[in-house]
């Protein structure tokens, strides 16, 4: 060392050195830390729990106590195509009582379920749609109301109703 030069200043110059290279290794981690958290929760999809139903035993009234009817051909959303299937149910409530069945029709591209809805002749009572996925065991309800109609077809085989449905919690 040179003349003039105290004996403490190459280890502090060292302590110093070390104490920026920590910092810069501390803050690089903390960045790449933050960088990875930001991309995994960007790749995750958002999933959604919902209760879990056994199947449904809905029995439609065979009485004559509903003469009427009508037809709706809908079709599922295209996010709950993927789990449809062998085993799932569609049906026609109105204030809460089963009126209609689906019965399932795979044609050409599409997948739709005819429903001959039953009622009186002069209801127009409010008809609301449940769906009963047999492999995610959800079931699930029309968002919107249909009025029952004697006579009256809502959706064709060729332009089938797409049914907005939620499930129910």
């Amino acid at each position: 060392m040179g003349k003039g030069v105290p004996l403490f200043f190459p280890s502090l110059y060292l302590k110093t050195y070390v104490k920026k290279l920590f910092l810069i290794i501390i803050s690089t981690i903390m960045i790449s830390g933050f960088h990875a958290c930001k991309k995994s929760s960007e790749k995750k999809p958002v999933t959604e729990n919902y209760t879990q139903y056994p199947p449904p035993n809905w029995v439609l009234d065979k009485t004559g106590k509903y003469p009427a009817s009508m037809t709706a051909v809908v079709s599922l959303a295209e996010k709950l195509n993927a789990n449809q299937g062998e085993g799932d149910k569609l049906g026609a409530f109105i204030g809460g009582e089963y009126r209609g069945e689906g019965v399932f029709v795979q044609m050409d591209s599409s997948k739709v379920f005819f429903v001959l809805i039953n009622g009186t002749a002069s209801e127009q009572s409010k008809i609301r749609f449940r769906y009963y996925c047999k492999k995610t065991m959800y079931l699930y309800e029309s968002a919107s109301d249909l009025n029952f109609q004697m006579d009256d077809n809502y959706g064709t085989a060729d332009q089938p109703k797409i049914l907005d449905l939620t499930p129910l919690k």
